[in-house]
């Protein structure tokens, strides 16, 4: 005669089962949590490494730099290529991102979009009259919270030379 599953046993088996499986849920979603903050890492590094190439490529061309709308919340930066082109740079605050957008007088010529992660802010400045021609975006972006709730904020200084081309004999983008 066969013997049979006691409820007790066939009870046991099915908590093990479920302690077996809520651990392996929680662990699969911590992982994929983990996954979707690098990939958004990777991705506003790679967006932040182009915003500052175009920068600095844009300003050693430029011959002249200077912030427009200073009185407005967010100010734009206006570089002056040699060949009569002019190159801005605005920073977007309610989708954050920053757009370079390339004249020649009135006409548009292109127009580039870097993404940034929500709650980004860039600021601006602009050379000095008595100092050298620098250009400076700081990026500033939200971290995670520390264990005692306090977020932080993660800084990227981009600094750019205005007129390197000119001056050193390069070429303009």
């Amino acid at each position: 005669m066969r013997r049979a599953f006691t409820l007790i046993e066939l009870l046991a088996v099915t908590t093990i089962a479920s302690v077996i499986f809520t651990v392996l849920s929680v662990s699969i979603f911590a992982l994929h949590r983990t996954h979707t903050r690098v990939q958004s890492d990777a991705h506003t590094a790679t967006a932040l490494a182009d915003f500052a190439r175009r920068l600095r490529a844009d300003a050693h061309a430029a011959t002249a730099a200077r912030l427009e709308s200073l009185e407005a919340e967010n100010p734009v930066l206006a570089l002056e290529l040699e060949d009569g082109r002019q190159v801005e740079y605005a920073f977007h605050a309610e989708r954050p991102h920053v757009e370079r957008r390339l004249h020649r007088g009135e006409d548009l010529l292109h127009r580039d979009t870097f993404i940034l992660p929500r709650g980004a802010e860039v600021n601006w400045t602009s050379p000095e009259e008595d100092a050298p021609q620098l250009v400076t975006a700081i990026v500033s972006r939200p971290m995670s919270r520390d264990r005692s709730g306090v977020a932080s904020r993660r800084r990227t200084r981009i600094e750019a030379a205005v007129g390197l081309d000119q001056q050193y004999g390069g070429s303009p983008p």
